[in-house]
């Protein structure tokens, strides 16, 4: 229900915004928002897999090689993401308390193969470090998203000034208010999506709370 007044709320806002930019600020923003998505994602997830490899991975394998020979496989692979650095699990129960979870919950959530070869260390690694990057790239995707995106704006400023003229500038402001609705529905469900598949990989029961998802968040969501 929470949910659904949020998402309302968006698409007038949307509506709004596309009256007062007009048709031809609202697409060339629209675009310039598609295109920074578009690249901050293809370059975070090599970015941070790059960091995680030179940076982390030699660190968490040491730690919880530590946690083996000291406490044994059961506890190596119970408290693994104790072995990710102190930030990666502080950022964890943020993320996991805006939701009402635990950094417990998404420890739960990781499973390993049941043959326990030699490769142990690595087996249990592998989800921490899958963990870390996928962090890691959502961070790095959110600061170039912002980068790309503001220099994106530059160029669309200058481009604006050909729609200047009265004339144009009305037809362009009633066009603007159906664009800005169309925008504010396609980051909508971008958003629902990403908050659906993060809380459902957390905790696949969340979504019974009927008082915060309503039945518009359940209808926008794809992966359902």
């Amino acid at each position: 229900m929470v949910s659904d007044i949020i998402i309302i709320l968006l698409i007038i806002f949307f509506a709004f915004l596309g009256y007062k930019r007009g048709l031809a600020a609202t697409l060339l923003n629209f675009a310039a928002v598609i295109a920074s998505s578009v690249l901050s994602r293809l370059m975070s997830n090599g970015l941070a897999q790059f960091i995680y490899d030179s940076f982390i991975k030699q660190s968490v394998i040491k730690s919880l090689q530590t946690t083996v020979d000291t406490y044994g496989v059961d506890t190596a692979v119970n408290t693994s993401l104790k072995s990710a650095p102190d930030w990666v699990t502080g950022l964890i129960k943020q993320i996991t308390g805006w939701f009402g979870l635990t950094i417990n919950d998404v420890q739960n959530g990781i499973k390993l193969p049941e043959d326990k070869t030699l490769s142990v260390i690595q087996r249990i690694e592998q989800p921490v470090g899958e963990l870390t990057t996928g962090l890691i790239s959502l961070l790095l995707s959110t600061v170039l998203f912002i980068i790309i995106l503001l220099l994106l704006k530059i160029l669309v400023r200058k481009a604006l000034r050909v729609f200047e003229i009265p004339v144009i500038s009305q037809v362009n402001h009633i066009l603007g208010t159906i664009t800005g609705l169309i925008e504010g529905i396609v980051i909508v469900l971008i958003v629902v999506n990403v908050i659906y598949v993060v809380v459902i990989t957390a905790n696949p029961n969340a979504f019974g709370n009927t008082n915060v998802y309503g039945s518009l968040f359940n209808f926008l969501c794809f992966f359902k």
